[in-house]
């Protein structure tokens, strides 16, 4: 008698991790002044104010994770088992 047993398991692993991150900061300030101050008979007075003020932010954050798991294993059992026999011895007696 003969026995044969196979196993087979598989499993995989992958393991992917992106991170991307972009941080962009702009600011911008203008500050202008003007001040014109005339005196003779005649006043003249002159004022000028400028401001600017710019702020961009742009946050981006991306994140990826994939796991992938793989294994195989295969197992292979054979058993022989001898068929049972037997002998018979007879004797003739004349």
């Amino acid at each position: 008698m003969t026995k044969i047993t196979t196993t087979t398991t598989t499993s995989t692993i992958t393991t992917t991790s992106t991170t991307t991150t972009t941080s962009t900061t702009t600011t911008t300030s203008t500050t202008t002044t003007t001040s014109t101050t005339t005196t003779t008979s005649t006043t003249t007075t002159t004022s000028t104010t400028t401001t600017t003020s710019t702020t961009t932010t742009t946050s981006t954050t991306t994140t990826t994770s994939t796991t992938t798991t793989t294994t195989t294993k295969t197992t292979t059992t054979t058993t022989s088992e001898p068929k049972n026999s037997s002998f018979s011895m007879y004797i003739l007696s004349v």
